[in-house]
């Protein structure tokens, strides 16, 4: 790895973390899997497109919380290499 790639995981490892801090992220997160599960709670059980649809979208929301997460670990092992 290059100098140059190292320090651009680290940078985005720092504009995730700066994004995760911010809470109106949080806020919009918060709220559509909140909203999700209503929809989900208030589905018949034989609605299973719907169901699976509002599944598939809370899996979305946490996989994209998981890969920020990544992002923010890559960032700060990078870091924790380079002062070494």
């Amino acid at each position: 790895m290059t100098l140059e790639e190292q320090q651009q995981i680290i940078e985005m490892g720092r504009n995730a973390e700066a994004l995760k801090q911010n809470p109106a992220l949080e806020a919009c997160m918060d709220h559509t899997l909140e909203t999700l599960f209503m929809q989900w709670a208030s589905s018949a059980p034989d609605e299973y497109t719907e169901r699976d649809q509002i599944w598939a979208t809370a899996q979305a929301l946490k996989a994209f919380k998981n890969t920020l997460d990544a992002f923010i670990e890559s960032g700060m092992i990078e870091r924790k290499y380079k002062e070494s």
